[in-house]
């Protein structure tokens, strides 16, 4: 997790001072209670499986259907969250999920505060981070990183101290270790090919093959990098192209952030993480228009907004003239300055160490400008996502 690596390394947190929770597991543990087991069906690795297949429509209703089902069951869980969090006493509670957030707030009352991360680039029905404030009950901050999410938020009620405004979205801090160095961009607007780096996660889809096939037909000049993450089978067969093809395996951060600075483009699906992570390395990104699930539209608006990368119809039908239609957005990538990471590890800090000595100086405490020394958090914090999936 970015934010729990920034914290260690600046020395302001250990290891086994944060418990990340799987936010499925939590759920069914509130449901069902401790000893219980919801049984070996698995809501996030149903999604990820239709993901992995390329079946988004489904993957948008299936989230869909989930997002009711949950209202539904909200009256049952709430209970079981209540006692969980008088069990577990966090210092404070971080969330990267959507839809939770509300439950989260209100079964903590004033016990602990509540930090949301919106890891989208804006709130959707699908993707619902962003709930009608609440002025009554506990300390609850969320931290938005794009105009979008910022603006969706005071329509909402939320302002400041409570909405913090970062200068974007949270990436590893792998990816701030390096610069894109000068002499890459030197041999990449001397050599006659063009490197690109083809990226969708964990697990790059099976048609994957036939972008990198139509790819190399309509760009003469271009040689790939695919990220195959765990698809294996993918991996063996795009080890039959010749030599204009690289594929890598499950790769960690900062090997990830080295491909990216090394590439011209990072072509794949519009996730909010990849695409900050490309930004920060200095390269424009290509999406696809047709395949893409409902919460991934802002992120296609913010791409075109900023000038950042190009959209395409499919990533399938890349344009011919694609180097020319890159080329301005290396600009308006170069115009960003994304320290959200940092902003967001010193916010922690702040409210680790006012909670602690029961002092919340809420009406003081600003959205942080830089990251600063500080003693280290000693009691636990909870993180809860769902790291363990793809």
């Amino acid at each position: 997790m970015a934010v729990k690596e920034c914290l260690s390394q600046r020395g302001l947190i250990h290891a086994e001072q944060v418990e990340l929770i799987d936010c499925e597991w939590l759920m069914a543990s509130a449901l069902f209670g401790r000893s219980a087991s919801p049984g070996s069906f698995s809501v996030d690795e149903l999604y990820n499986l239709l993901v992995r297949l390329g079946a988004y429509h489904c993957a948008s209703l299936f989230t869909c259907l989930c997002v009711l089902v949950q209202f539904l069951l909200r009256p049952f869980e709430m209970p079981g969250l209540r006692a969980f969090w008088a069990a577990r006493k966090p210092l404070m509670v971080v969330s990267f999920v959507p839809h939770f957030n509300d439950l989260f707030h209100l079964t903590l009352a004033e016990q602990s505060p509540l930090v949301t991360i919106v890891t989208d680039m804006s709130s959707t029905f699908a993707h619902r981070w962003i709930d009608k404030y609440r002025e009554q009950s506990g300390a609850h901050y969320l931290v938005a990183g794009t105009p979008s999410l910022q603006a969706q938020a005071r329509d909402y009620g939320w302002e400041e101290p409570w909405l913090v405004c970062t200068s974007g979205m949270v990436v590893h801090p792998a990816y701030y270790t390096h610069q894109r160095p000068a002499s890459t961009e030197q041999s990449a607007a001397s050599s006659t090919m063009m490197k690109g780096l083809i990226f969708f996660g964990g697990f790059a889809p099976a048609r994957t093959l036939e972008i990198v096939k139509r790819a190399l037909s309509s760009q003469r000049a271009l040689e790939l990098t695919v990220i195959c993450g765990k698809n294996d089978w993918l991996r063996k067969h795009l080890g039959r192209f010749d030599n204009r093809v690289r594929a890598l395996g499950f790769i960690p951060p900062w090997q990830v952030s080295a491909e990216m600075r090394s590439a011209a483009f990072v072509l794949g699906k519009p996730g909010p993480g990849v695409l900050a992570e490309a930004c920060l390395s200095g390269i424009p990104f290509v999406v696809e228009r047709r395949q893409t699930m409902s919460h991934e539209r802002g992120s296609l608006q913010w791409i075109e907004e900023a000038g950042v990368g190009i959209v395409v119809n499919d990533l399938e039908h890349l344009p011919v003239n694609l180097a020319a239609r890159i080329a301005p957005c290396r600009e308006a990538v170069a115009r960003l300055d994304n320290h959200a990471v940092f902003q967001v590890a010193e916010l922690l800090e702040i409210l680790a160490a006012d909670h602690q000595n029961n002092a919340l100086q809420t009406s003081q405490l600003e959205p942080p400008k830089q990251f600063s020394e500080a003693a280290p958090l000693l009691p636990t914090c909870t993180c809860m996502g769902a790291d363990k999936y793809v």
